[in-house]
């Protein structure tokens, strides 16, 4: 995209830092994960890949307190993605997240889904469902996402801000 302002780096974002397993897709490099989906296991591969939080990837940077804008996107693995920002979240009182959430790959990870939802409320943020043509956002609480219709069959997008 001739960007001169974005940097790509081989990591799995996670909690923790160290080795882990990246479950690839032939068919969509979109649906990789730090699970073993034991789906088409024709379809999927594991590499070895190296993981980090946010916090220690960011902590000796001039960015640390900078960040106003985070997309999670990793099938499932959002939970941990967020427990490893836990300081870059309070250091940024301004930050808004923008988060997928997607319940049986939540599941699939070990996270019970209501838990992603009460950190963020406990870290003071107001969720918003975001309506998958991405035109409209409405305010909601983790009750009426865990028991919506979108909870059961959809991946729903949240905003997540502080008002």
């Amino acid at each position: 995209n001739d960007l001169a302002n974005v940097t790509s780096e081989s990591y799995v974002v996670s909690n923790s830092k160290g080795k882990c397993k990246l479950y690839t897709f032939t068919s969509s490099s979109g649906a990789n994960r730090i699970y073993n989906p034991h789906e088409n296991t024709t379809e999927s591969q594991s590499i070895d890949a190296v993981s980090t939080t946010l916090d220690d990837y960011f902590e000796n940077t001039n960015f640390f307190t900078k960040i106003k804008f985070v997309k999670i996107d990793v099938e499932g693995a959002e939970f941990q993605v967020l427990l490893g920002m836990k300081s870059i979240i309070r250091a940024n009182p301004q930050i808004k997240l923008f988060i997928e959430f997607n319940p049986v790959c939540l599941k699939k990870i070990g996270t019970e889904p209501y838990e992603l939802l009460k950190f963020l409320i406990n870290e003071n943020f107001t969720l918003f469902l975001v309506s998958n043509n991405m035109t409209e956002i409405k305010p909601s609480n983790p009750d009426e996402i865990m028991n919506s219709k979108l909870y059961e069959d959809h991946v729903v997008n949240l905003l997540c801000k502080r008002i």
